[in-house]
């Protein structure tokens, strides 16, 4: 009897013991799927600013915060980059609003082209009071010629932008170029009143553009900018990349792991989807943007396009102008090139190569490439032929009737 007695309680307890299991399984795939439903959360953000629409979309139970934080960023940023709002860095440097700081660092002759805070170029080589360009601290040119300048404070994110845009212009051999505002301003195509200038207005123009004359310098903790007189900058074609560097930066502190960013056309992600799997990114046909010529799958990278279609009016003559200038020429960058496309890891880097690889044009910019080693690219050219770098062979899926169309480029071989 006793014998009996102690099976049973045996028994019971061991059903007990199976409960008690079931019992915490459960519990465990209840949080598993609560946690997960939680990553999978999605939330999404629109809005107007630097002139384009952005469209953000995260994922996870903290990202609805973290879109607010990127909105409040994004307007902080425009405020300081606009070339066009009054009152913004930009705009102060373009209308020689330079205050107390003008004559101040003039007098202190503390005027270094591109350097950064450490003292440094942007490509890294000590100034030593001589930049690369051949010009003093004290703004004197090779020739003995003492530039006229004005000098303005900005702020850390102008003066970061500004260091990396100067070193990208050196980098790519003046292909970009911040001072080419005037010229841009003369086709007519800030403010949407197109005409084609007569060349010698475009060279009267072109002697006020070098981004090799733009200086910056820090101290005590204050940013400033030199630039000559009648010079103007802009930082059109990298300030969306910076902004989509610093909006990323924000999605991770926050926590976020999955993110993908679509500003005015510019796409930079975070991580993978939520299921693990890469994001799918079209590249738009030049040829019809009503189309696309294919897609890249990626993960924690940028993917920026300039093309000729995207700003662009016919003149009188007949010919189509376009927005993305030649700054050796003052004039539309016409080299057989509609469209390129850079896949990399830093915005503000696509952003600027994506421009100053279509002023190259194509041999040049699969030589850039080669050198370089930093990026990914497609070319479309005005023949119908497609160029893709070799590292996305396996990530570019062609949409149909491109097949026959497509070179493939390596590092060590010529095309």
């Amino acid at each position: 009897m006793e014998e009996a007695k102690k099976r049973k309680t045996a028994k019971t307890g061991w059903f007990a013991f199976i409960g008690l299991l079931f019992a915490v399984a459960v519990i465990g795939v209840t949080i598993g799927t609560i946690q997960r439903r939680r990553a999978e959360e999605v939330h999404t953000k629109e809005l107007f600013a630097m002139d384009t629409y952005f469209s953000l979309k995260a994922y996870g139970s903290d990202a609805e915060k973290a879109l607010s934080l990127c909105e409040e960023r994004t307007r902080e940023l425009e405020a300081l980059l606009s070339v066009t709002a009054q009152g913004s860095d930009v705009w102060r440097i373009d209308h020689g609003d330079h205050g107390q700081a003008s004559k101040d660092r003039t007098e202190s002759g503390q005027m270094v082209s591109g350097q950064t805070a450490a003292g440094q170029t942007a490509s890294g080589q000590a100034a030593a009071g001589q930049t690369a360009a051949g010009q003093t601290a004290a703004g004197q040119t090779e020739s003995g010629q003492t530039a006229s300048v004005g000098t303005t404070e900005i702020a850390a994110d102008t003066y970061r932008v500004m260091a990396e845009a100067l070193e990208l212009g050196s980098r790519t051999g003046g292909a970009l170029d911040i001072t080419l505002y005037p010229v841009l301003k003369a086709w007519g195509f800030t403010a949407g009143e197109y005409r084609i200038p007569e060349r010698e207005e475009l060279e009267k123009l072109l002697s006020r553009v070098d981004y090799r004359e733009v200086r910056l310098q820090e101290e005590a903790g204050a940013y400033y900018v030199t630039v000559p007189e009648g010079a103007e900058v802009d930082l059109g074609a990298v300030a969306k990349g910076y902004t989509g560097d610093v909006l990323i930066d924000i999605l991770r502190e926050q926590g976020l792991t999955s993110a993908i960013l679509d500003l005015g056309g510019n796409v930079q992600t975070l991580g993978t989807r939520p299921d693990g799997t890469p994001w799918r990114v079209a590249v738009r046909d030049p040829f019809d943007r009503s189309q696309v010529s294919g897609v890249l799958d990626i993960e924690d990278k940028c993917v920026i396009t300039s093309g000729g279609y995207e700003r662009y009016f016919t003149g009188e003559d007949g010919q189509i102008y376009w927005h993305i200038l030649d700054p050796a020429t003052g004039e539309p960058a016409r080299n057989g090139l509609l469209s390129v496309t850079i896949v990399g890891e830093r915005g503000v880097r696509c952003d600027a190569y994506s421009t100053a690889l279509f002023v190259m044009g194509r041999e040049s910019a699969v030589d850039f490439w080669r050198q370089q080693g930093d990026f990914e690219m497609i070319l479309v050219c005005e023949d119908g032929e497609m160029v893709l770098t070799e590292g996305l062979r396996d990530r570019f899926t062609c949409a149909e009737g491109w097949e026959g169309h497509i070179t493939y480029v390596d590092r060590d071989n010529a095309d």
